[in-house]
């Protein structure tokens, strides 16, 4: 009878330690996987961040496309216009 008894609180205390095991086993694995996926978050938030500022960038050079300023810059470097309050001054060497 007594060695049933002991039978029985010693197979209680195994399974309980194979549950602990097991429970912590899946912990670590768990927390691997949080760790791995903090990592790409932080990444792709950099990313975010990154294309946030060329965002920025590419509408300020799209606002400066579209301005007169733009247009008046283009046509003295193109086509060597000038503006109606401009005197040209050529300097001969």
């Amino acid at each position: 009878m007594r060695k049933k008894i002991r039978f029985k609180r010693n197979f209680t205390i195994l399974f309980l330690m194979i549950i602990t095991l097991f429970a912590f086993y899946n912990y670590y694995n768990q927390y691997k996987v949080m760790k791995h996926l903090d990592e790409q978050v932080e990444t792709l938030n950099g990313e975010i961040h990154s294309e946030k500022e060329k965002q920025v960038e590419l509408k300020t050079k799209q606002d400066y496309y579209n301005s007169d300023d733009y247009i008046e810059d283009q046509a003295r470097e193109k086509f060597g216009l000038v503006g109606e309050d401009e005197t040209i001054f050529i300097i001969e060497e």
